[in-house]
């Protein structure tokens, strides 16, 4: 995504006082289509790395639920 996108992505998610990561996931879903945060391809949302360069395409979310996954079950959301 653009830079751009991710100002405007911020600026909504403040609006309305929702989590900026949340809003991507959001509309990735609505659109199915997500960019690589290496080379900004156009990507399936069902991909999990990049079809041109291979990278990550959710880095954040997957280290979030590694964190989750070593946390203890009464301290899991």
């Amino acid at each position: 995504m653009s830079e751009g996108g991710k100002d405007k992505d911020a600026f909504i998610a403040a609006m309305y006082g929702l989590d900026p990561d949340k809003l991507r996931q959001l509309r990735r879903i609505a659109s199915g289509v997500t960019r690589c945060p290496e080379c900004d391809a156009a990507n399936p949302a069902s991909e999990r790395l990049c079809t041109k360069c291979h990278a990550k395409l959710y880095p954040a979310e997957e280290a979030r639920l590694r964190d989750k996954r070593k946390a203890p079950r009464w301290k899991r959301d």
